[in-house]
């Protein structure tokens, strides 16, 4: 495998790391403030919320682990355009706020109205 072939393969996964982690995060507060809700009202005992919540979240995995490998990828290419066109590479400011873009869009994608 060429360098850059491993480099790519380097950042996309430590990248695809760090979305997945917020990617799950996310979705395990969504479901456990529903399951909560349930509990609450006596629909759901409240010894299961936790087991519930775990299997959940893996059965949710196949279908977040697309999502954030595209993002993940997106993440890369950015990086590689931006240190070949402007000769810089990103900082914290920038990087943070690409977590809070990316956060912003699940909370939107997710809320529940």
């Amino acid at each position: 495998m060429s360098i850059l072939s491993r480099y790519t393969v380097k950042e996309i996964l430590s990248h695809l790391a760090g979305v997945m982690f917020i990617v799950v995060a996310v979705f395990m507060v969504r479901h456990f403030a529903e399951f909560l809700g349930d509990a609450a009202e006596g629909d759901l005992p409240s010894g299961v919320l936790l087991r519930l919540l775990g299997l959940r979240t893996v059965m949710a995995l196949p279908s977040l682990l697309p999502a954030g490998l595209y993002i993940a990828t997106l993440f890369v290419v950015w990086q590689v355009v931006n240190y070949f066109a402007f000769h810089t590479t990103p900082g914290i400011p920038i990087l943070a706020g690409g977590a809070l873009i990316i956060v912003g869009g699940l909370i939107v994608t997710f809320w529940k109205s």
